[in-house]
């Protein structure tokens, strides 16, 4: 470890030891994609990924990788004992953090006032605190970034390549989504029959609200009394950019009508204006509010909501929210949340179900590349740290390849993160478009 003029002032006065100064723990700031974050998780708690012998430590002692703060320390060969401090807020304000950047957005249906706010996690992610991971208690601080995730490139970012050059470490693999329907308790007839997603139908939906009736996505007249209602993340999210690039067909910048439960207090609470928050309620015949072109920052917000009780009084309403796979399969098993049993149930996008297969076959389009980026001239121990990082995930992932018929999403297990060296079709384009033929390993 490189040491610099204050500590080696302290070692020659006999304040602190060689010893002690060299032992000293590097924290790495890494913030970006929630649909990433369980791999990102799954490389760093695994034994001889990113670090060379296995974690040492994580806090909270109980994490499964689905929080949105957390942190996990071990050794990182070359630099030492490394504290990977991890706020996952979204792909795009996660490149706007590394950056240095402020994105804003104004919420007119905001109770607080239409802003403009900032958009959460930008410039300064909201870190857990402590100089090590045993002082990690639970309570955060905003802290600038060294590390990002992202499901797309920068390329297609809100901050462009002429505003920050961000240094990219490279591409992961290949990150999934897919659609779900909202629990219902009472389901009718027209929410049992909606168990696709049409290729049109997401666009139109996002562009009319629950104005778009069920029958759209079930081809049948009798369902014209059900309004579909969609629930995604703010304009800072990967996941949304997938979603509209892939799933929506539609402008990453184009403006779309989401919803929440609860009151517009609730949804967006005095204490964080400019924030869309859960209510913490899972009961039915509660009130459906409208947050025009904002969402939840996070993927467990989205899951959260199609977890509720979507069994209304008065108009019919059937929820579908787009979710990363992690955030899924909590949906659909209730994991994570153990004050209720409600499930989420997985939809079709054009007939066809997520699997590992499907989207290496190009048979399931709704997928992006997993980037890795640091700032734009990253620190030493960035450099050392965010390679390692790249090469656990890569590392974490490689075993995949063409698994079996059973890696499918209805049973749970598709994989976070693919592999590009498996995937057979390829994107012209990069983030955007159908997926064209490509051979093995020239992704």
């Amino acid at each position: 470890m490189k040491l610099n003029k204050l500590t080696l002032a302290l070692v020659a006065g006999g304040i602190i030891s060689l010893a002690s100064a060299a032992q000293a723990q590097t924290i790495i700031y890494v913030t970006g994609s929630t649909a990433a974050r369980q791999a990102v998780f799954n490389s760093l708690t695994a034994v001889g990924q990113v670090f060379a012998a296995g974690p040492t430590g994580k806090y909270p002692a109980a994490e499964t990788g689905s929080d949105a703060n957390w942190a996990v320390e071990g050794n990182v060969p070359g630099l030492g004992d490394v504290i990977y401090n991890c706020a996952w807020t979204g792909s795009e304000a996660g490149i706007a953090a590394v950056a240095g950047q402020s994105l804003t957005q104004s919420l007119p249906n905001d109770p607080n006032g239409a802003g403009p706010y900032a958009l959460p996690g930008t410039p300064l992610p909201s870190f857990l605190t402590g100089a090590t991971l045993a002082a990690m208690t639970g309570a955060t601080a905003v802290h600038s970034a060294d590390l990002s995730m992202a499901d797309t490139s920068q390329t297609v970012s809100r901050t462009p390549i002429s505003v920050a050059n961000l240094h990219p470490f490279g591409i992961a693999g290949v990150i999934t989504f897919t659609y779900m329907k909202g629990y219902d308790s009472a389901p009718d007839a027209a929410s049992g029959r909606l168990t696709n997603v049409p290729v049109n139908a997401a666009y139109n939906n996002l562009v009319l609200g629950d104005n778009f009736n069920a029958n759209n996505y079930t081809g049948n007249t009798a369902d014209v009394s059900d309004g579909v209602a969609m629930v995604g993340r703010n304009f800072g999210s990967g996941t949304r950019a997938n979603e509209l690039l892939n799933g929506a067909l539609y402008p990453i910048r184009g403006t779309v009508i989401q919803y929440a439960f609860g009151s517009a207090a609730q949804c967006y609470p005095a204490a964080t204006p400019g924030v869309l928050t859960f209510s913490g309620s899972y009961a039915a015949n509660q009130n459906l509010f409208n947050v025009g072109n904002d969402g939840f920052d996070s993927g467990k917000g989205v899951r959260q909501t199609m977890q509720t009780d979507w069994n209304t009084t008065g108009n019919a309403i059937i929820g579908i929210g787009f979710m990363g796979i992690s955030d899924a399969k909590s949906a659909a098993t209730a994991a994570d949340e153990p004050t209720h049993t409600h499930t989420a149930t997985y939809l079709t996008y054009d007939g066809v179900y997520e699997s590992d297969a499907a989207v290496i076959s190009g048979a399931y389009p709704i997928w992006g590349t997993e980037w890795l980026y640091g700032q734009v001239t990253p620190s030493a121990a960035a450099l050392t740290a965010g390679a390692a990082l790249l090469s656990g995930v890569q590392a974490n992932v490689a075993a995949i390849g063409l698994q079996p018929a059973g890696h499918d999403i209805r049973n749970n297990d598709s994989s976070y993160i693919l592999p590009t060296s498996v995937m057979q079709v390829t994107r012209s384009h990069g983030d955007s478009g159908f997926p064209t033929q490509c051979a093995a390993g020239s992704f």
